[in-house]
């Protein structure tokens, strides 16, 4: 929608942008499973889940046997091929440059991280991601899509980390 607003919709732009969201999608998809068949849902595809071995009892009774682990790990490599690929609209916006930093997780997992029992597990998750942030350049823009990752990035960091949205309308206002 910002592309199309600030006419910087042209059809490497959209490709890209389609990369990213889809990609933010999948991991959605991922972070959310428990919730989404609380709410007689699931977002992974039905062949995937076959190939995989993975049931509807996984989703039931939590099951993250090994099963389960390869269906993640799948889907999580996917999401992050989408991610790598659309990264060059980042690195087009007007007076940025930007830089995909292979951290992992935040920590977060929703509310995970915020639970007392899991908050020391949350920060040792996260240490990697916090390191590579603190080694970037002072003014470095860093961007979290993920509400949870904004929220852990700046209880970890001084820093305020914007989702993509952001970063494409500051950029595109600028021209």
């Amino acid at each position: 929608l910002l592309l199309h607003l600030f006419r910087a919709d042209d059809e490497r732009n959209l490709r890209d942008s389609d990369s990213i969201c889809t990609s933010l999608q999948l991991l959605n998809f991922c972070q959310d499973a428990g919730i989404d068949w609380q709410k007689n849902r699931i977002y992974f595809p039905q062949d995937e889940l076959r190939a995989f071995g993975v049931s509807e009892e996984h989703f039931e009774h939590g099951l993250a046997d090994v099963r389960w682990q390869r269906l993640f790990a799948f889907q999580l490599a996917r999401a992050l091929a989408l991610l790598r690929a659309g990264s060059g609209l980042a690195q087009r916006l007007p007076g940025r440059s930007a830089a995909l930093l292979d951290t992992g997780c935040c920590g977060m997992a929703g509310a995970f991280g915020a639970l007392t029992a899991k908050y020391d597990l949350s920060l040792q998750v996260a240490a990697p991601l916090v390191a590579k942030i603190e080694n970037q350049p002072p003014q470095t823009a860093v961007v979290a899509s993920g509400t949870s990752c904004r929220h852990q990035i700046e209880h970890l960091t001084p820093l305020h980390p914007k989702h993509m949205a952001e970063l494409l309308a500051d950029a595109l206002r600028v021209e």
